[in-house]
């Protein structure tokens, strides 16, 4: 008996016809929204790219996001048939397209692409670091040593410094790697004393600060 119904369950189970035709449609799709979706964050990384050039890096974060909420409306433009994409796979195609126009986004930004940033700039008098724009930087007097350490991701170009006793631009004189050093020799406190540093694509970053008789 007990034979019998193992049979019998045997016979009725069947497995479900597979749809190969829909099964191909399906990846088709997806094969094209992938394509589309890279494509869109290569575009969407661009237009932030020229954004964040012009100053205004919050408008192309929210321009590339912007993407995000139009993705589901983009591919009818292209002839991709997406009625058969489940909520699922729109939120898959949605990071998709997020991390790969941040990714994008970040690695344009950055050398060898670009180079946004200035340098960034310590300077230390007689081995005292320097707080910028200080009004009250206490020496007890000349000869006063003014040091400068400045990085920068695509290089320094030049270190140089004015006082208000010398307008005229002082070169300091690199140590090795990344310190450069000046000794002003003379001269009437108070003083006022500006150090500039300029990488090798023109950004420039300054520290002013007044030294005063300690």
């Amino acid at each position: 008996m007990a034979k019998k119904r193992r049979k019998e369950e045997e016979e009725e189970f069947k497995l479900p016809d597979f749809d190969e035709t829909a099964f191909l449609r399906k990846e088709i799709t997806g094969a094209k929204m992938i394509l589309l979706v890279i494509l869109l964050a290569i575009i969407a990384a661009v237009i932030s790219y020229f954004l964040t050039l012009a100053g205004i890096a919050v408008v192309a974060f929210f321009a590339g996001l912007a993407v995000v909420l139009l993705l589901k409306y983009i591919p009818k433009v292209f002839g991709v048939d997406t009625s058969k994409l489940e909520k699922k796979d729109w939120l898959g195609y949605g990071s998709t397209y997020f991390f790969a126009w941040l990714a994008i986004w970040v690695l344009v930004m950055n050398m060898p692409f670009s180079d946004v940033t200035s340098p960034e700039l310590t300077v230390f008098v007689n081995n005292n670091q320097v707080t910028p724009g200080a009004i009250d930087v206490g020496v007890p007097g000349f000869p006063v040593n003014i040091t400068a350490k400045a990085t920068d991701n695509a290089g320094i170009s030049d270190v140089w410094m004015n006082t208000s006793a010398h307008p005229e631009r002082l070169d300091l004189q690199q140590d090795g790697g990344n310190t450069w050093t000046y000794q002003i020799p003379g001269g009437t406190l108070p003083l006022q004393v500006t150090v500039f540093a300029t990488d090798i694509n023109g950004h420039e970053t300054l520290v002013t600060f007044t030294m005063k008789k300690s």
